[in-house]
């Protein structure tokens, strides 16, 4: 039995796989090809998000291989790379010159936060555990574009980014109760192709489905701690009772 992570109420209960036709997003109608054509393609942690480790929390760019950090499936696992990426602002299309700004509490962070648009957050759903059998989604911060006050901010200069990677995918405590994806580092290597490529842990879902998740009448409200975390005792006890 999985407990409760704290963004269950960002998505509507009601509708079938479908129904994602009706939802309207700040984003418009989305296709996948376009969808990834919107932003920045590189995901990774920006500087100063706070990572849990054994310790303590730590800015991810001070996290080094071999450090053991808290994930959601399988407790301390140690970190195989911690990847360093410069973007340079001057090299950037105009319409992708943008990274999310997360309000303090809206997603279970502890304080405001920046994320790369396609960094993957994991959303805990009733709706796609119906549809699908399992309540845990992984949504690129992007697609939660106008709900609860998060919303673009624009690049004003080279930015960069940490990649910590782990034997295989793994979601990361992030900056309070946020949940992260992290990748397995095979996926990062330039012979991917020629390695045995581990196993998705996490549903995902093309665009077009996920945006028909988000409940969009109740994504107005002021930002605030509605989508908070649950607290340090009822976020360990999730991260052990799912990896039983």
């Amino acid at each position: 039995m999985f407990m409760r992570i704290g963004q269950r109420n960002l998505f509507s209960r009601a509708g079938g796989r479908d129904g994602h036709a009706t939802a309207q997003t700040p984003l418009g109608e989305l296709t996948s090809a376009g969808f990834y054509d919107m932003a920045i393609r590189e995901d990774g942690l920006l500087p100063g998000t706070l990572v849990d480790t054994e310790n303590g929390w730590r800015p991810v760019e001070s996290i080094r291989p071999g450090d053991m950090v808290m994930t959601f499936d399988h407790g301390r696992c140690p970190v195989v790379a911690n990847r360093s990426i410069t973007l340079h602002h001057d090299t950037l299309p105009e319409h992708k010159a943008f990274v999310m700004f997360v309000p303090k509490s809206v997603l279970g962070n502890r304080s405001d936060l920046l994320l790369m648009p396609m960094q993957e957050v994991i959303i805990e759903s009733d709706t796609a555990d119906a549809l699908y059998g399992d309540p845990f989604v992984l949504m690129p911060s992007l697609l939660l574009s106008g709900y609860r006050g998060i919303r673009k901010r624009a690049i004003r200069g080279d930015i960069t980014l940490s990649m910590l990677s782990f034997e295989q995918e793994e979601v990361l405590l992030t900056q309070g109760d946020m949940l992260t994806l992290a990748h397995a580092d095979t996926s990062l290597s330039p012979l991917t192709e020629a390695l045995p490529q581990p196993q998705e842990t996490f549903l995902r879902l093309p665009p077009e489905e996920l945006r028909g998740l988000i409940d969009w009448s109740a994504a107005q409200g002021a930002p605030g701690p509605a989508l908070g975390g649950p607290g340090e005792r009822y976020r360990y006890a999730a991260i052990e009772a799912r990896a039983l």
